[in-house]
C-alpha cells in the first residue's frame, strides 16, 4: 500500500486588498512529488480540481476576508491528504475627512486638519512627496495662491487613497478710493463727509490716523 505524505506550508501573511496590495505567494516545502493547488475544498481523494502545479502558488482572490488554499502532493500515481493555509485580505479604508483653510497674506499660517487613523500628509495625490504623519498639518507656504495637500489614513496596516485639502492665501486688496466733501472747511464749519468705494465684495473699515484704532465699518464717515 502506497501512501504519499502531505507537504508543509509556510506561514501566510495577511495582505491589504488591491490596488494597495496583492495576494501572497504560498510556499510548500518538505514534500516528495508534485504539489497541486486548490482554491476550494478538494474532493477526497483529491485527484481532480487543481488550479495550479508547482511548489509555489500565488492565488488570485479578489474579495476581502479570509481566503484558504489547499495543497496536495501527487507521487507514484497517488495523492496525499490535503493541507490548507489561510490568510486575510484586509479592506482598504476610506480616505479621511479633511478641512480646507484660507488666510490673508502675511497672516500666520493655520493648520489643515484630517480626521482618521494614522494620518499621513503628502504633496501629491498619488502619495508621493511625503510630508509628515499627524492629524493636523500647518503649511509653510507664504505667497498668495491656492495650494493643495493630500491626506491618507491607515487602518490595520492598510493605507487609504488620498483626500485633497486646499490651502488658500488671499492677496491683500488694493486700498479703497476715498473722497472728501467738501475737501476744505473753516474751523467753525461742520466736519466734511468721507466716502470710500470698496472693491467688489469688499468691506470698508475706518481707523484713526494712527492706523490701528478702529472707528467704524461702512462706506462713509463723518468725524
Amino acid at each position: 500500500v502506497k501512501k504519499v505524505l502531505p507537504a508543509s506550508l509556510n506561514p501566510i501573511p495577511d495582505v491589504c486588498a488591491a490596488p494597495e496590495g496583492q495576494n501572497p505567494t504560498v510556499i510548500a516545502y518538505d514534500f516528495s512529488g508534485t504539489v497541486e493547488w486548490h482554491t476550494t475544498t478538494p474532493p477526497s481523494p483529491a485527484t481532480t480540481g487543481s488550479v495550479s502545479i508547482g511548489p509555489n502558488y500565488q492565488p488570485q482572490f479578489a474579495t476581502t476576508g479570509t481566503q484558504t488554499v489547499w495543497a496536495v502532493v501527487r507521487a507514484d500515481g497517488c495523492v496525499s491528504e490535503p493541507v490548507s493555509g489561510s490568510y486575510v485580505i484586509k479592506p482598504i479604508p476610506a480616505a479621511p475627512a479633511v478641512t480646507s483653510e484660507s488666510i490673508c497674506v502675511n497672516k500666520p499660517n493655520v493648520a489643515l486638519q484630517a480626521t482618521g487613523s494614522t494620518i499621513k500628509w503628502y504633496q501629491n495625490a498619488n502619495r508621493t512627496g511625503y510630508i509628515q504623519t499627524s492629524q493636523g498639518y500647518t503649511p509653510a507656504v507664504t505667497s498668495d495662491n491656492t495650494y493643495t495637500f493630500h491626506a491618507t489614513q491607515t487602518v490595520d496596516g492598510c493605507e487609504s487613497q488620498t483626500a485633497a485639502a486646499t490651502y488658500t492665501i488671499k492677496p491683500r486688496p488694493a486700498a479703497p478710493m476715498v473722497a472728501v466733501s467738501p475737501n476744505s472747511i473753516c474751523e467753525y464749519e461742520t466736519d466734511p463727509n468721507f466716502t470710500a468705494t470698496p472693491a467688489s465684495g469688499g468691506t470698508i473699515n475706518w481707523y484713526e490716523t494712527d492706523g490701528t484704532t478702529f472707528l467704524q465699518t461702512g462706506t462713509s464717515l463723518t468725524p
